[in-house]
């Protein structure tokens, strides 16, 4: 060993020691990479997307380079380095430790650490002391396009997978062949996080139509700017995150959802733009244990009145309402009514039209309030008459101090009139106590 130990205290412990926390390290690592708060926080911006980015690398084309730096050619990002990676590159002592014979480190390792290696992207064996490396794990977020050819000839193989890839690039215009049309539904895959970059605002951006793609043992599916998602039987949190153009969720949807609606104990459906078609038939989640729907208003309310949710059920709810075009709406019936143009913005009236929705759709604000104290009425809270009957169960009994948060649309300033000024958000909170308010409004909202 000629590595000084006081340079490097962890050389004066037992091989096999190092061995163990080298393995620990690789298991919390990977673990910590599918945590609900570890993918992209959610921003509510009123510009678009950013500027078409022109860059030497068609792999990394249209991609700011302050989140891909660089092709995986040249450089990996450092959030892909695994500890036993880098613990292999602190001293030649530690090299040969990680390099020792037990198969659990290369079982976690990251695969993506050894494209430059090896051309195949096969299961690939070591020639040091011959142990046999088959690596199930693949993290490769943020990377450019170059893995996927690869990552086709053992996707079938992976375990744990995320994910986060350019939109789209000049030679790989769609890419979602290589999670659907690859994968067979006995894989092994258990955790899948897939993310697609921002698109830049001059790309044409689909309305693809959410579809699943069946996987028996996948237990967690985070999909950001995806057309698909993963479901099985043993499905515990799924999330859908498409914030861009305006996807349907129709037949395909509710058959995932139903798949897995008997394990699901985290639901996020963060879609702002879409429309849900079909759900006449109800889905009963009954271990659900958290829940947030971002949502049009009223596509938001025909969700949740298909849904049967827990009466405890740790419940989010956004929908989202179009107050401009509502107001004008509600303003032009005033005017036909022979009333005079309003000074003040016709918040009852725009509150009547949306609860007197004619297409069976009634998504008045009071509903959604009923629906956070009575989560587990919600089929008939946003039915038409509705029917609310508030029971102990309900979180209404345990809730003592309520928080409003209204946040002004950035795009506006403040030479507007005010009623001009719509919030771009308003938020309303629940707690037992005032010191779990705080706490809850402390903490970084998961991203199950």
């Amino acid at each position: 060993m000629s590595e000084p130990v006081d340079v490097f205290p962890i050389l004066a412990l037992p091989v096999e020691l190092i061995l163990e926390i080298k393995i620990w390290a690789q298991y919390i690592w990977v673990n910590d990479q599918f945590t609900p708060s570890s993918g992209t926080p959610t921003r509510r911006q009123a510009a678009g997307p950013s500027e078409i980015m022109i860059r030497q690398d068609e792999c990394c084309s249209r991609v700011n380079p302050a989140v891909l730096p660089s092709c995986v050619k040249t450089a990996f990002s450092r959030h892909v380095l695994s500890p036993a990676h880098c613990l292999s590159q602190t001293c030649h002592f530690l090299l040969d430790v990680v390099r020792g014979g037990d198969s659990r480190t290369w079982e976690s390792d990251n695969a993506l650490l050894h494209f430059k290696a090896d051309d195949a992207g096969i299961a690939r064996h070591s020639s040091i002391k011959n142990v046999a490396y088959q690596s199930q794990t693949l993290i490769a977020s943020p990377t450019c396009t170059c893995p996927l050819n690869r990552i086709r000839a053992f996707y079938d193989s992976l375990k744990d997978v995320k994910l986060s890839l350019p939109w789209a690039t000049p030679t790989h215009p769609y890419n979602n062949d290589v999670f659907t049309r690859n994968h067979i539904v006995t894989s092994p895959l258990e955790r899948f996080d897939l993310e697609y970059l921002d698109p830049p605002r001059a790309a044409d951006i689909p309305s693809p139509s959410m579809r699943f793609v069946r996987s028996n043992s996948v237990t967690f599916s985070r999909t950001i700017h995806a057309p698909f998602f993963y479901s099985s039987t043993a499905m515990t949190s799924l999330c859908i995150r498409y914030t861009i153009a305006e996807p349907s969720f129709g037949q395909s949807f509710w058959s995932g959802l139903a798949l897995c609606s008997e394990s699901l104990e985290y639901l996020t459906l963060d879609a702002p733009s879409t429309m849900y078609i079909g759900g006449e038939n109800f889905i009963q989640l009954r271990r659900l244990r958290y829940i947030r729907l971002v949502s049009p208003a009223a596509e938001c309310a025909w969700l949740l009145q298909a849904l049967q949710l827990p009466a405890d059920v740790d419940i989010h709810l956004e929908p989202v309402y179009d107050w401009r075009w509502a107001a004008e709406q509600a303003v032009n019936v005033l005017l036909d009514s022979g009333h005079a143009w309003p000074l003040e913005v016709p918040f009852t009236a725009m509150e009547d039209a949306a609860d007197a929705d004619t297409d069976l759709r009634p998504h008045g604000h009071w509903r959604f309030m009923a629906a956070l104290a009575a989560p587990d009425q919600t089929s008939s809270i946003f039915h038409t008459p509705p029917l609310i009957h508030i029971r102990p169960e309900n979180l209404s009994d345990k809730m003592r101090v309520v928080a409003l948060d209204v946040r002004l649309d950035p795009s506006t300033n403040s030479a507007e009139r005010a009623c001009s000024r719509f919030p771009e958000i308003v938020g309303v909170a629940f707690a037992s106590t005032l010191q779990e308010l705080l706490d809850r409004g402390a903490a970084i909202e998961p991203d199950w």
